[in-house]
């Protein structure tokens, strides 16, 4: 029960984030430190924005194919006896499901977090991309196997 309702919440704050993006931002950059703007962007694809461009077809497979890796982080959680691979499969699943949830309303998702340095842009990101690169993370380089 606990993990449903951690799942629940970090869904919430991805949630609750990318409204507030929707409600107060714009393409235009607001500037928050000399490396950190909060911007809106539409990102259509996957991670970086890769397999952009694939139109309504391309939509509902990415929410198909993502709802897929979803069930098996699912499994993946029943099954998990560490602590740590627990709470990453519970940012795994959370992310995933903010971002299918952006896909099914929007056809994209909202990204607004924008690190920079230099006149490097890392691409746009948003709270469910964080959990799950932090979840992936933990399962990579995690000590107990």
């Amino acid at each position: 029960m606990n993990k449903i309702i951690a799942i629940a919440a970090l869904f919430a704050l991805d949630f609750a984030t990318k409204a507030a993006a929707l409600a107060y931002l714009t393409p235009a950059p607001l500037t928050l430190a000399p490396f950190l703007n909060l911007r809106l962007v539409w990102n259509a694809g996957i991670s970086f924005s890769m397999f952009d461009g694939g139109g309504e077809a391309g939509r509902w497979v990415l929410v198909a194919v993502t709802a897929l890796i979803t069930l098996v982080v699912v499994r993946a959680l029943v099954k998990a006896g560490a602590a740590a691979v627990k709470a990453a499969c519970v940012m795994i699943i959370a992310g995933a499901l903010g971002n299918i949830l952006d896909r099914i309303r929007f056809g994209a998702v909202v990204d607004f977090i924008d690190f920079h340095a230099l006149g490097w842009h890392f691409p746009a990101f948003n709270v469910a991309d964080s959990l799950i690169c932090l979840g992936v993370f933990i399962l990579l380089f995690r000590r107990e196997k």
